[in-house]
C-alpha cells in the first residue's frame, strides 16, 4: 500500500506543480480525480465480459454471479458489483449528493461517471463507490479511509467491458438478472439497507478457506 500511496503522491504533484497535497481526509476529492483521470488498461482479473486490475494488497475470496468479495491487508472485506446489464443498456443516472454524510460528491472523467459517499456508522465508516458501472462498498476504520478509498478507485477506473461477450451473454440470457434489486446508482442511505450488507457479507464468511489466496500468475482468469 506504501508504494500505491507514493504513485498518488507523485500524480498529484505532476497536477499540482511544487504544491505538495497531505493525503488526507479534506483531500478525498483530489485523490479520487487524480486516480480517475488517468487512464488505466492494466488488468489481471478476467471474468467473462469484464475485466479489471486487483492491486497487490487485495485478495479475491469469491465470486458469486455479478458479486465479487474481496479482501484487503487491513482484513476489510470488500462487496463489489458489476452491472453489465446498465452498461449494456448505456443507462446514466445522475448521483444526488448527500449534505449529511461524512463525504458525498459525485465524479466525471473520461466519458465515465460515478460517485464516492461515506457514512459513519457507529465507529465505523461506510464507503460506498461507483464508477464505470461498477460499485465497490466497504466499512473502514477512519484511519483506513485513504488506503480503501485510493484502492478502491484503482480497481474501477480499470474496469473494461467486452462488448462483443456482453452481446452474446445478454443474447443466450445468461446475463438476465431481472431477479436483482440491487442499484448501483443509489446509495444504502437507510439503516436497514445497511444492515442488510452486512447479513450478505456475513453470509459469504463460509468461504474464507476457499479460493482466498490469489495465484502466482499476473492474471487471473475465472469463468
Amino acid at each position: 500500500m506504501q508504494k500505491f500511496r507514493v504513485l498518488t503522491l507523485c500524480f498529484l504533484l505532476l497536477l499540482t506543480g511544487c504544491s505538495i497535497i497531505r493525503l488526507d481526509d479534506n483531500n478525498l476529492e483530489v485523490i479520487v480525480n487524480t486516480i480517475i483521470s488517468h487512464e488505466n488498461r492494466l488488468s489481471n482479473v478476467h471474468f467473462d465480459g469484464h475485466q479489471f486490475y486487483l492491486p497487490r494488497n487485495f485478495r479475491l475470496i469469491n465470486r458469486d454471479r455479478s458479486n465479487i468479495f474481496l479482501l484487503d491487508r487491513h482484513n476489510n472485506r470488500y462487496f463489489m458489483y458489476v452491472d453489465a446489464i446498465s452498461f449494456y443498456h448505456n443507462v446514466e443516472k445522475e448521483f444526488t449528493e448527500n449534505p449529511a454524510a461524512y463525504f458525498s460528491k459525485g465524479f466525471e472523467s473520461n466519458g465515465r461517471f460515478g460517485y464516492l459517499e461515506i457514512n459513519q456508522v457507529e465507529n465505523k465508516y461506510f464507503i460506498e463507490a461507483m464508477f464505470h458501472y461498477t460499485k465497490i462498498e466497504v466499512f473502514v476504520n477512519r484511519e483506513n479511509i485513504i488506503d480503501a478509498v485510493s484502492g478502491i478507485f484503482t480497481i474501477l477506473n480499470s474496469v473494461e467491458f467486452n462488448q462483443i461477450i456482453l452481446e452474446s451473454l445478454i443474447g443466450d440470457n445468461r446475463l438476465d438478472y431481472t431477479e436483482e434489486v440491487f442499484d448501483i446508482f443509489e446509495t444504502r442511505r437507510r439503516g436497514d439497507s445497511v444492515e442488510n450488507f452486512l447479513r450478505y457479507i456475513e453470509e459469504f464468511d463460509r468461504f474464507d478457506d476457499i479460493n482466498n489466496q490469489l495465484p502466482d500468475e499476473d492474471s487471473i482468469r475465472i469463468d
